[in-house]
């Protein structure tokens, strides 16, 4: 238990690299960000492949929610603030890195759809890298990486053979109901977090469950009264990423400037809505924004 929950791997990597490659792990960490995995999931839907982009967004954030029930059961603190490269003031709990479930989750399931060997190799290096940041940085325990990695490997094995099952039952459901499935267990998902969990604010359920619904509500208006096709040029594909991402990182500065205007920063519901709206500009107002534009 000493060598997962202690102190000594950070010390260990700390004594060795640091502070010479702060600025390296630092950037690994913003790699598992939940803005890294959202803007890699727009492009893909803007401009690659729709339903990918479906699949790994409903992959990650429900992985995201297992990591945040656990994170909220298991109750384990982060290593003392003294550790901490970044996050010192940080409450939220530490087993498991959500960061490195996320990093298994996405990479691991991109790499499942991609078959190339050289791209498993960036994916696995990107993986081991992002956990390493962890605990370099100081903000988990060799513990909570390794079970991040666990915990994230079992739930993408369930969910890549679960996952066709799923589609083909949803396909028998009448449309009606298919539209408002997703949203209607985001705000379930997140009214149980709020009854189980009186420390809501120690995790990130208004993030994760905000975001589901958003998305969700984005992909089904889209699917039916956009439809754009990612069948286009180099360059409109260029265009549409710049453009969308410079869009969408506007409009949730400035719902955050609003709220912190509002001192409504804090209360999770209005945070709920906050991610809402951001996820459904990226699945909805963005691609709506495209085809007018093309127009």
């Amino acid at each position: 238990m000493d060598i997962l929950f202690g102190t000594g791997a950070i010390e260990a990597l700390q004594s060795v690299l640091s502070p010479t490659l702060d600025l390296l792990f630092i950037f690994f960490a913003l790699l598992g960000e939940h803005y890294t995995y959202m803007s890699l999931i727009a492009i893909t839907y803007w401009c690659f492949n729709k339903r990918a982009g479906v699949q790994i967004s409903y992959v990650l954030l429900l992985s995201a929610h297992l990591n945040y029930w656990l994170k909220m059961s298991f109750r384990m603190d982060r290593p003392p603030s003294e550790y901490r490269i970044i996050l010192k003031d940080d409450v939220s709990y530490g087993f498991p890195s959500g960061h490195s479930q996320s990093a298994v989750t996405f990479w691991g399931w991109a790499g499942l759809k991609i078959k190339k060997a050289w791209v498993h190799i960036i994916f696995f290096a990107l993986i081991f890298l992002i956990g390493l940041s962890r605990i370099y940085l100081g903000v988990h325990y060799l513990g909570d990486v390794l079970g991040g990695i666990l915990f994230g490997a079992v739930f993408l094995i369930v969910a890549y053979k679960a996952i066709p099952h799923l589609e083909s039952k949803l396909g028998s459901v009448p449309s009606w109901l298919r539209d408002y499935l997703t949203p209607l267990i985001s705000v379930l998902l997140f009214g149980l977090s709020l009854a189980v969990f009186p420390d809501i604010t120690r995790g990130n359920s208004a993030l994760i469950c905000g975001s589901l619904f958003g998305l969700s509500v984005g992909f089904s208006l889209e699917s039916k009264r956009v439809n754009i096709s990612v069948n286009v040029n180099r360059w409109t594909k260029v265009i549409r990423s710049v453009v969308g991402l410079v869009t969408v990182f506007g409009l949730s500065l400035m719902i955050s400037f609003v709220l912190n205007f509002l001192s409504l920063g804090a209360v999770v519901y209005i945070n709920f809505i906050k991610y809402a709206l951001v996820a459904f500009a990226i699945t909805f107002v963005m691609p709506l924004a495209f085809k007018f534009i093309k127009k």
